[in-house]
């Protein structure tokens, strides 16, 4: 049985003044769908009454005027019911973008959800995740600083296409993630591949299942240490995710194999929290994974 999540006071607390400042905005999208509830009912009822006169008037005219009344009733139905979804479906994905502008705001040390917003693709090109790929999709951006540390999020797609076929392989689906540090550090790539052909020396996490590779071993060590891997355990074993990153001069990357932040939020209030939550806690995730890589750096120089 899955252990039901526990929220962070100040997490709940940021959630209760975005539901404040959105309030007036949910009813709306409340009373469009209570409007769509009353109608279909209103028009089933009508088709009842139809079928229930057929049924038991044998005036064979009254029954095909009854026929006929029945046939035009379901298409306008129909016809109502497909435009209302999609007033609701424009109206939720407005109010989705609402609710993750003020969430965002109310982050500690304030970010920002730019609608439509990408991440740079320049961040993700210079990470090395992918040395090759031609197509890089990217949506629902939030960006910020915390603790003097640029921090961005997004959904990121990377596929490289056959430019003759036309047939893309898909190379990572997930959550991309930076954050850029105040310390220099020597490349460090930790991958879920076991790679052969690499020529970095190379290091086995067992137990996270990844793999990591630089040019000394022992600085490697000596950065990723006990304290890094107790915070990618604690965020996997949370999300039930898996994670690569990369820390290479000034910037560390991520990639979190999990299923996009959003798509459109849904209405119940837990739904809605666990999407607000998973940028609140992977945004805390890369802070506080950047301040620990931060603090070995320092240690290991002073040594």
């Amino acid at each position: 049985m899955k252990e039901k999540r526990v929220y962070p006071e100040d997490f709940l607390d940021i959630k209760k003044w975005v539901d404040e400042k959105v309030q007036k905005e949910r009813n709306t999208i409340y009373l469009e769908i209570l409007e769509k509830r009353q109608f279909e009912m209103l028009f089933f009822g009508i088709i009842i009454l139809l079928l229930f006169i057929i049924a038991v008037f044998p005036n064979h005219i009254l029954k095909v005027v009854s026929w006929i009344s029945i046939i035009v009733t379901v298409l306008i139905l129909t016809g109502y019911i497909y435009s209302k979804n999609v007033k609701i479906l424009e109206k939720k994905i407005e109010f989705k973008e609402r609710v993750l502008e003020e969430f965002a705001i109310h982050i500690k040390d304030g970010f920002v959800y730019e609608t439509n917003g990408e991440i740079s693709e320049s961040k993700y090109r210079k990470s090395g995740f992918n040395k090759s790929y031609n197509k890089f999709v990217s949506n629902c951006c939030m960006t910020g600083e915390r603790n003097n540390r640029k921090i961005g999020i997004a959904n990121v797609s990377i596929e490289k296409q056959d430019l003759n076929s036309k047939i893309g392989k898909q190379l990572f689906k997930g959550v991309f993630a930076y954050c850029e540090l105040n310390e220099n550090t020597n490349e460090i790539d930790v991958m879920k591949v076991n790679s052969n052909s690499n020529k970095k020396e190379k290091i086995e996490l067992e137990k996270e299942n990844l793999y990591m590779y630089s040019e000394d071993s022992n600085y490697a060590m000596k950065i990723v240490d006990d304290n890094i891997i107790k915070l990618i355990r604690k965020i996997k074993k949370e999300f039930n995710v898996t994670l690569e990153f990369m820390v290479n001069k000034d910037t560390l990357y991520v990639r979190f194999f999990i299923s996009n932040l959003n798509n459109i939020l849904l209405f119940k209030v837990s739904d809605e929290q666990e999407v607000l939550y998973k940028y609140y806690r992977l945004i805390q995730f890369m802070d506080e994974l950047g301040n620990c890589i931060e603090n070995n750096v320092r240690r290991n120089n002073k040594i």
